[in-house]
């Protein structure tokens, strides 16, 4: 509902000569009002609204407004990662990754339904990736508990060109702008993990160690999800991935490059916040 300004002009006002102010504050620069950063909100069934892929998409509370459109091509890749105003509740994504697979091809709609590709892929989670093979219209749809709105981001890219891209410290750290790893120094850690994607050059032989330091330290429940059956490993992801792939369920990971390229390691962790930094040493071969 939109409410129109309106202003009470009081009895001391009318005695001061309301309007006209004093010379001494002619010129006073009015507060500036903070403005919301620019969002995309999401369409219908019927009309589903462009999916953004430079700002955040709204995920309304209402999920029949959560609808948005994309055009694949062969060998794209698609991350999403949604931040809720409210955290998933681990029985709810129990029930909707039993029933789909939680990482398949079968939608579920039981209790929630998650991220999902139209008759194509579903996540039960915050988190989705997802590789096409051809191109073809999408249709991605959001569908979390009822009044669980939030927002998320989305990275449509082709995999092999930004490992053969050229890497820099001052990249976004999105999932096709990682950013170049500074060895044995600081590397922060954003909360929003979507931006947590960084890269190195390595040749076959060279051995890389990463140890993150965070700022929420681990209760033990992510960890051992991430190394559960199926299908709770998909609840969140956690730990350390290289090129886009599984989770290693850990803050630390020794990797030995089987060849000469860029790798991509992404940094996941708790829930809606990944914060803190990591140090990365390499023994050159």
């Amino acid at each position: 509902m939109n409410i129109k300004p309106f202003f009470i002009i009081t009895s001391t006002c009318l005695l001061t000569a309301c309007g006209g102010g004093s010379e001494s504050d002619s010129g006073t620069t009015p507060t500036p009002v903070p403005t919301s950063p620019p969002l995309n909100e999401g369409g219908t069934f019927s009309n589903p609204a462009a999916l953004d892929l430079g700002i955040p998409n709204a995920i309304d509370a209402i999920s029949s407004n959560n609808y948005f459109s994309f055009d694949s091509f062969a060998d794209a890749m698609l991350i999403v990662h949604a931040e809720l105003d409210s955290p998933l509740v681990m029985q709810d994504f129990t029930r909707c990754a039993t029933e789909s697979g939680a990482g398949s091809s079968i939608i579920s709609e039981t209790y929630y339904s998650g991220l999902i590709i139209e008759d194509t892929w579903q996540s039960c989670s915050i988190d989705l990736s997802y590789q096409f093979s051809d191109a073809a219209q999408q249709v991605l749809r959001i569908a979390y508990n009822y009044n669980t709105p939030g927002t998320f981001e989305a990275a449509l890219f082709d995999p092999n060109a930004v490992m053969g891209s050229n890497l820099s410290t001052s990249s976004s750290g999105r999932p096709d702008e990682p950013i170049l790893i500074r060895e044995d120094e600081d590397n922060r850690l954003l909360a929003n993990n979507f931006y947590n994607y960084f890269g190195v050059a390595l040749s076959a032989g060279d051995q890389i160690r990463l140890d993150a330091y965070l700022n929420n330290t681990p209760t033990g429940q992510e960890p051992s999800r991430c190394q559960g059956q199926m299908p709770l490993e998909h609840y969140q992801g956690y730990g350390i991935s290289i090129d886009y792939n599984a989770y290693n369920c850990d803050e630390s990971l020794t990797f030995t490059a089987t060849e000469t390229k860029v790798y991509i390691f992404h940094f996941k962790y708790t829930e809606n916040d990944s914060s803190g930094y990591f140090r990365a040493s390499i023994r050159r071969n």
